[in-house]
């Protein structure tokens, strides 16, 4: 691999290249836990990537299996520039192994050939990862308090909901409906997958679906939380804007801007001065 030229980490470059908001709340946490926080990220987005790269279903599960090999069991991942800034993360703040695996789990169900039944399934697949991964991050930032470990749950589901709005378009690029089944027109699957859905026809489902991101941000924003694990839940910020701009344009999931990233620097950096949401 060629070096970089940004002074950056593979991590680091990977997460700002295709996760720029998560990138920027990393900023703030403390120096010697950056790096990890980064190498977390950068294994959540190989991980989503899997579902956009592999062919078939079979081939996702099989890297899937790779990566847990890799980073649970200590087996293989020769070659790969973030296994062993895992494997160095892992030990050095205990992860706990049973929370990486359900990040896999998780992204297993990348490869569900149907769409999630009703809202509450809606929910959970679009939050079992982003929880994940905030619970992670609480360990590498060295938080362990049960209020920071609440509100990551509210503002990572939040994070999770709001993201499978935005990414309509992309998941059903890639075969895939994450909206409840149950709040569709009756073709309503078929048409987001042969591009014939409009905003209109989800209104219902991603209303819904909005309805819930806002109580879990509401929920999350009201929990003070330790200065330690403020970096794992600055995505508050983000997520009020994407909200915001939901809003704006009446549940509409396919209106311009709605897919833009607001990484919000100044937002987070007087939300990070203040010590809360």
């Amino acid at each position: 691999m060629p070096p970089l030229k940004t002074g950056l980490s593979y991590a680091a470059t990977l997460v700002r290249q295709y996760d720029r908001e998560r990138f920027v709340t990393a900023l703030f946490a403390p120096a010697d836990r950056r790096d990890d926080l980064f190498s977390l990220y950068a294994l959540n987005v190989e991980l989503t990537k899997i579902r956009e790269q592999a062919r078939e279903p079979l081939a996702g599960l099989i890297r899937l299996q790779w990566w847990r090999d890799a980073l649970l069991a200590g087996q293989g991942g020769a070659g790969h520039p973030l296994v062993e800034p895992l494997r160095l993360a892992i030990a050095r703040h205990q992860l706990d192994p049973e929370q990486i695996d359900e990040i896999l789990i998780a992204r297993e169900h990348d490869f569900d050939p149907d769409p999630p039944a009703d809202l509450d399934a809606a929910e959970r697949l679009a939050a079992a990862a982003p929880v994940g991964v905030g619970m992670l991050a609480l360990s590498i930032l060295g938080s362990d308090g049960e209020a920071d470990r609440d509100c990551v749950r509210a503002i990572a589901t939040a994070w999770g909901i709001l993201g499978h709005l935005r990414s309509i378009a992309y998941h059903a690029a890639l075969g895939r409906v994450t909206l409840p089944a149950s709040l569709l027109p009756e073709d309503g699957a078929d048409a987001i997958l042969a591009g014939r859905a409009t905003g209109e026809d989800l209104t219902a489902a991603a209303r819904a679906m909005m309805d819930r991101a806002d109580h879990w941000l509401v929920q999350g924003r009201g929990i003070r939380v330790t200065r330690t694990a403020l970096p794992a839940v600055l995505a508050a910020v983000q997520a009020k804007a994407h909200l915001a701009a939901l809003h704006q344009a009446n549940g509409n999931p396919f209106a311009p801007g709605i897919v833009r990233s607001h990484p919000r620097p100044l937002a987070l950096a007087w939300t990070a001065w203040r010590g809360h949401l």
